[in-house]
């Protein structure tokens, strides 16, 4: 239904050469369940007549289907690519192992490779990502995306005992983040965010875990230069910050939030920061960072 949306409103919008479409196949219902070529080949034929487009962005193996070859499985991936139905590549939920055994056929075999990782990544949830599969993504240089990045809305700091879950549909995932270690967290992005930064923590929450991939949490304090350039530059506006950033430098980051250019951080085109405001709240945040690193 999602794909059926999409492609109603971007074709009557005709803005499909501005957006960009992500879609996944894996685990849809048979006959296209897995991630075997008939599945993946008949799975595209649909995904592209709900989108109503010829060609999709990002194309995911959702979910590692071990019982089919990876061999076939990337073959039918890069036939895809080959003939343009499909631009890039994404892995969903696929761990260290077998993300680089994928990378391994698909050098060998000069085979189309996932660019893009999609994995179960937030504050409260961090081991599955950082070790081994994030020092892949970063030597690889595979984009990361994470999902559930406010775990289920539990960063947003809205549910902070069993009775804020009465009649919400997100209540079995929020659930199990009511912890000592998870209302830890929150404690900590509370302090960050508070009002003598006029942040909300959703903000910082969004922000660590967009550049994380990049930086490493070690790396605190450039963490938090970012995370609080992208709150300040839209008044923290949490729906307007942008998050998931790869690859970019601090003056693209700081051009992507602001509409403006930067020589660098507190330079030129950055008129919204206060130097000594800035070194102040930079050091709080990589502090918490820190701290969050401690908490999880």
């Amino acid at each position: 239904e999602s794909e059926t949306l999409i492609g109603e409103w971007q074709h009557s919008r005709r803005c499909r050469d501005r957006v960009l479409i992500a879609t996944k196949v894996g685990r849809d219902r048979p006959p296209f369940a897995g991630l075997s070529r008939q599945a993946i080949t008949g799975a595209v034929e649909q995904s592209l007549r709900r989108l109503r487009t010829d060609h999709i962005d990002i194309y995911f193996a959702h979910l590692d289907d071990r019982a089919t070859p990876l061999e076939e499985t990337l073959e039918a991936f890069d036939r895809l690519v080959a003939t343009g139905k499909v631009r890039a590549l994404g892995a969903s939920h696929y761990d260290a192992a077998r993300l680089a055994e994928a990378g391994a056929v698909c050098a060998r075999a000069g085979l189309a490779r996932y660019a893009v990782l999609q994995p179960r990544y937030n504050l409260v949830e961090r081991a599955a990502f950082e070790g081994a599969l994030q020092a892949l993504c970063l030597a690889e240089g595979i984009a990361v995306t994470p999902f559930y990045g406010l775990a289920s809305g539990f960063l947003t700091g809205k549910y902070r005992a069993p009775g804020d879950l009465a009649g919400k549909a997100r209540a079995g995932e929020v659930g199990r983040y009511l912890t000592p270690q998870g209302l830890a967290v929150l404690a900590e992005l509370d302090e960050v965010a508070g009002e003598a930064f006029a942040v909300a923590p959703v903000v910082v929450a969004r922000e660590v875990v967009g550049q994380v991939g990049e930086l490493g949490i070690e790396q605190g304090e450039e963490a938090a230069e970012r995370a609080f350039l992208a709150a300040v530059g839209r008044g923290g506006d949490e729906d307007e910050v942008a998050i998931g950033i790869v690859g970019q430098t601090l003056d693209e980051l700081v051009a992507l939030v602001t509409g403006t250019s930067a020589a660098g951080f507190g330079g030129a085109g950055v008129g919204f920061v206060d130097d000594d405001k800035v070194g102040a709240v930079v050091e709080e945040l990589g502090s918490a960072v820190v701290g969050l690193d401690e908490v999880g």
